[in-house]
């Protein structure tokens, strides 16, 4: 124990005593008090400032503590005062001595609430912790307080009677309930088994039923495959010669597509050569290339994309070379038009300056003009260009390799771009190589 502490006390007590009973005489009569505000949300009366002791020691434990602190400083304990305060009580303290540590400690001065009857009570509290006084001091409350407990234990032996005797009243509707509900589930568990053995008995009997059915049903099966024996042998027979048939007809299917695609491969490299010499023969290629490349210089800057249907290595070095990005596609053949479709229905929308077929005529193989147009109109940007032109050595090649190149005239193909909201002009080369350059309308 700490009777340091406990004196220091005391004497603080002992001093607010003697200053309370020198002005006591001499203090005016307080007027009525006005009636008190009511509490906040929190529970704490800010401007009330007198209690009885019962109204703070009555509440238990965590509510004690809590009423304490809201009527005595004003405020919420924080968890560690709260835990400080608990453990107090724990250790075998009254609820007067805490609630007197809270009145008379430096804060608790501040606020000045008066407890009607607690200082007497802090008083023997303390003197309870003082060393051999103390135990004297509890030795004689406690017996001058047997009379009184021996009444509290008699009023809570009645009180706990008069409990049991009303708990009992309460229960007992319940437990007859309780009864009624066994008796029926008695009644209902009876039922239950003789339903059960009803059923097994019938089940019993279906079930007999049932395996005399299987019994037939095994003899007729056994009946049926021998009959049917024979038969199966036979369809075996055909199944086997039928797969032995389509496996020869798919080696022969097989066998013609590799000849066709070894037909196709040489179809397109003689066109591939052919091509090649007519172009190299062809003196006015290269100014054919410039004037068509010029054409398309006002939208093809540098870091522009620019898109070439055309087997010509010599014009995507051309932009290249400018700094724009040039991507070539070969010239189709009929059977490249899933291909075709598929490479332009890869670029973006709005993603290239210009878009040029170098031999309009030898694309019509692998797809019409009007898909062609569409699928320009949504990749070109609102100011490209598209360039169509005429060389004859693609064409010439493809008729010569025995390709069918559909004929189509400049001017027929002006029209058909007009309606798709085109306007174009002609930029035919030096050697009469026809082409149209065309823009959007809006242009």
């Amino acid at each position: 124990m700490n009777s340091d502490r406990n004196d220091e006390q005391l004497e603080q007590v002992r001093g607010e005593i003697r200053a309370a009973a020198a002005t006591l005489r001499d203090r005016p009569r307080l007027p009525s008090s006005a009636p008190a505000q009511a509490s906040g949300a929190d529970g704490i009366e800010p401007a009330r400032r007198r209690y009885r002791i019962a109204e703070l020691t009555d509440p238990p434990y965590h509510a004690f503590v809590e009423h304490a602190f809201r009527a005595l400083l004003k405020r919420a304990p924080t968890a560690a005062e709260a835990s400080a305060q608990l453990d107090l009580l724990g250790r075998g303290a009254s609820k007067a001595e805490v609630l007197g540590n809270l009145r008379w400690s430096a804060e608790g001065r501040r606020q000045h609430v008066g407890v009607a009857g607690l200082l007497p009570r802090y008083i023997v509290a303390k003197l309870g912790r003082v060393p051999l006084l103390g135990y004297l001091v509890e030795w004689g409350t406690s017996l001058a307080a047997l009379p009184m407990l021996a009444r509290q234990l008699r009023a809570a032996d009645a009180a706990i009677s008069a409990g049991d005797a009303a708990l009992a009243a309460r229960l007992q509707p319940r437990i007859d309930e309780l009864r009624e509900l066994v008796h029926g589930l008695g009644l209902a568990r009876d039922e239950l088994i003789r339903s059960v053995d009803t059923l097994d008995e019938r089940l019993r009997a279906h079930a007999a039923a049932a395996e005399a059915v299987l019994g037939d049903l095994a003899r007729r099966q056994h009946d049926l495959e021998g009959a049917r024996k024979d038969e199966l042998e036979f369809v075996r027979r055909r199944v086997y010669v039928m797969n032995r048939w389509f496996e020869a007809l798919q080696g022969a299917l097989a066998e013609v597509e590799s000849a066709a695609d070894r037909r196709d491969a040489g179809a397109r490299e003689f066109e591939a050569r052919t091509r090649d010499a007519i172009a190299s023969a062809d003196a006015s290629r290269v100014a054919r290339l410039e004037r068509w490349s010029d054409a398309l210089d006002p939208a093809c800057v540098a870091g522009a994309r620019i898109v070439t249907i055309g087997d010509d290595a010599d014009w995507n070095e051309r932009w290249v070379s400018k700094g724009v990005a040039a991507t070539p596609l070969a010239t189709p053949r009929a059977a490249d038009a899933a291909a075709l479709r598929d490479a332009l229905a890869r670029i973006e929308d709005g993603a290239l300056a210009a878009l040029a077929v170098l031999a309009f005529p030898a694309l019509l193989r692998a797809m019409p003009a009007d898909e062609f147009v569409a699928a320009a109109s949504r990749v070109l940007r609102a100011d490209g260009f598209l360039l169509i032109g005429f060389a004859a050595e693609p064409v010439l090649a493809a008729t010569l390799a025995g390709d069918a190149v559909p004929a189509v005239q400049p001017a027929a193909l002006a029209t058909v771009l007009a309606a798709a909201g085109y306007s174009t002009r002609r930029v035919d080369a030096a050697d009469g190589t026809p082409a149209l350059l065309a823009s959007k309308a809006a242009r």
